[in-house]
């Protein structure tokens, strides 16, 4: 790294570090083109010009999964990760997620998990018996959670479970993940929403409408939930819609 980019990546792990000011929601009778942009392609580096997802390491470098391999932004350049340089045998990157020990875990479409570690783009790190990674969720315990087309997986330290429908899931296609502030992690998948509590599948909240299949899930600081499908539920703690 020159000392240039070293000085950006420190400054950006500093900045990190410093009491948060209070955020300045943006003007809604202002154009989005009213605004200062910066616009990254694959002419400026960037694998792919599809992001899938985007991750920030405590490191300060952005982690960005695209359908051409796995980028690493450290605010000028690109460094890439892809088949013809790495470990990765798919490119087509889904989700990001680090956990407590800043291991970069990255899951494919159809190649499996991966680890990023010391430099390293790495293979495996987990026995995930699933070639298509959906969503990962580093939970409040430790824990790593792996929504695959074959059931959730929840790896802690050596140790590897799996959920399917036998356990209670609706589905064993998981596509989404979240954490409530009570410890409870919801599980989207084609066909609605579960909850994984205390090491078992239980139901949870229905979404509102015919097709149930979900994309996205978030629950906020107060505990509500909100499902991302072909259209947006909102449920508070208790499950209210």
């Amino acid at each position: 790294m020159t000392r240039s980019r070293l000085a950006l990546v420190t400054g950006l792990a500093l900045a990190a570090l410093l009491p948060a000011a209070p955020a300045r929601a943006l003007d809604p009778a202002r154009a989005m083109t009213q605004y200062v942009q910066s616009r990254w392609r694959v002419e400026e580096g960037l694998p792919h010009n599809s992001v899938r997802a985007i991750h920030q390491t405590r490191d300060g470098y952005l982690w960005l999964g695209t359908y051409g391999g796995l980028a690493r932004f450290d605010g000028v350049r690109f460094k890439v990760f892809d088949r013809s340089n790495s470990a990765l045998t798919n490119n087509e990157v889904r989700t990001l997620a680090e956990d407590a020990s800043g291991i970069l875990w990255v899951g494919t479409s159809a190649g499996g998990l991966y680890q990023y570690q010391n430099g390293e783009l790495k293979k495996g790190g987990a026995t995930i018996g699933s070639e298509t990674i959906s969503a990962l969720l580093v939970a409040r315990d430790g824990s790593l959670l792996v929504a695959t087309s074959e059931g959730l997986y929840q790896v802690k330290g050596a140790q590897t479970s799996q959920f399917t429908t036998r356990e209670g899931l609706l589905s064993n296609n998981v596509t989404a993940l979240a954490e409530g502030p009570d410890g409870r992690v919801y599980i989207g998948s084609e066909i609605g929403i579960n909850i994984l509590e205390k090491g078992r599948i239980v139901p949870g909240p229905a979404p509102s409408r015919t097709d149930r299949s979900i994309w996205t899930l978030l629950v906020d600081r107060k505990g509500n939930l909100y499902a991302g499908g072909a259209n947006l539920d909102r449920f508070d703690p208790a499950g209210r819609r």
